[in-house]
């Protein structure tokens, strides 16, 4: 987009809200009749033009007029659909840019003899991907960046492109210790530095006296945006503080539409990389004793939820075993996986105890606060 309409789109945005919020204190006025106070007409003068259309189209009902309440929300509609027009143009032109070369699958030659099949049949397209990004580096000369990868994808990756050959990769999520990175395939010509990987860091101001939140509400806000998962990376929490990392052609994006986490209003500050927080991983450590130590037995006492409710989440494809999605509720856990159910938050066997006489197993689970 032009840098020049993409500014002018910015303050359209922004006059929007404010006029969306005149709209309303100007609402709120008629119930409190402060509509003939100086305030009031000043009000008046600026909301009244844009409210009479609204006026002689919806009736009132008995002595309520509804059509202010109307007419705010098809504001917040229309800035709701600009907004969505500037992701629409703006990021996913970025997110979705497709390579016109095609790789069969089974070609051992590209993966320096990996037997691909060997790996799980649902990973298969993620592996298709590794290999067309690896064909379009050596092809192109040129580096390709992939989006925020959990450990498992790392893995897959590393496997697939290996050590030795035309191709390299590395890593990286903004700062060391990182869970989710964002990975830079790139040819032997080609030295990657950290400005290479295309990283943004915000931190979230929020009434910390007054409300806390944990990793899954700051997670499940950013989802609300309707972005993928592999758009942002790790989200840090620590000592009152929250940060998170996202790719850095949605900064933009998240700097205008991340306004609230639940209910509560908030604003970001976007930080250099060096600004991290020191990432504490705080792990509220569980006690519990199961029949097995299968997945939905597990789960159903990590999150005080029923066996049914937890087979149901499990079929349905919403629970991931360190960082892979599994669909079998008999699935066998041990000692140190790790487990996330969507809505739920992320979980940890951190060790199993043996048996009681009644033959159950004693185990301790942590889970992510």
């Amino acid at each position: 987009m032009d840098p020049i309409l993409f500014s002018i789109l910015k303050i359209i945005l922004l006059l929007m809200r404010i006029y969306s919020y005149i709209l309303l204190i100007y609402i709120f006025m008629s119930w409190f009749n402060l509509r003939d106070t100086d305030i009031g007409r000043l009000f008046a003068r600026v909301s009244e033009p844009y409210l009479d259309p609204f006026r002689r189209i919806i009736p009132p009902i008995g002595m309520i007029d509804i059509s202010p309440i109307v007419a705010f929300f098809v504001l917040d509609l229309a800035r709701a659909g600009i907004a969505e027009i500037f992701f629409m143009v703006h990021v996913k032109r970025a997110i979705f840019r497709k390579r016109d070369c095609a790789v069969p699958f089974f070609k051992r030659s590209q993966t320096n003899g990996i037997d691909l099949p060997a790996f799980p049949a649902d990973e298969k397209e993620f592996i298709d991907q590794v290999l067309t990004w690896k064909q379009y580096v050596k092809d192109a000369y040129a580096p390709e960046l992939t989006d925020f990868l959990d450990p498992r994808m790392q893995r897959i990756v590393n496997t697939v492109i290996g050590n030795h050959g035309a191709v390299s990769v590395r890593a990286f999520g903004g700062y060391r210790e990182s869970e989710r990175k964002r990975m830079l395939l790139f040819p032997d010509y080609f030295s990657p530095d950290e400005d290479d990987f295309h990283l943004a860091l915000f931190e979230v101001h929020y009434p910390a006296k007054f409300v806390s939140f944990e990793h899954k509400h700051v997670l499940g806000s950013l989802m609300a945006l309707g972005l993928k998962r592999e758009k942002f990376g790790d989200i840090l929490i620590g000592e009152g503080r929250i940060q998170f990392f996202v790719a850095a052609e949605l900064s933009d994006f998240i700097q205008m539409e991340f306004r609230q986490i639940g209910k509560t209003p908030v604003t970001l500050t976007k930080m250099q990389l060096g600004e991290a927080i020191g990432q504490q991983q705080r792990w509220l450590e569980k006690q519990a004793t199961v029949s097995s130590l299968r997945l939905d037995a597990i789960l159903s006492a990590v999150y005080n939820i029923s066996r049914q409710k937890t087979r149901a989440l499990i079929e349905h494809g919403l629970v991931k075993v360190n960082w892979k999605t599994v669909e079998d509720p008999a699935f066998q856990c041990e000692e140190g996986d790790t487990f996330s159910a969507r809505g739920y938050g992320r979980s940890r066997l951190i060790r199993v105890e043996g048996k009681t006489k009644k033959e159950k197993w004693r185990m301790v689970a942590g889970i992510l606060k």
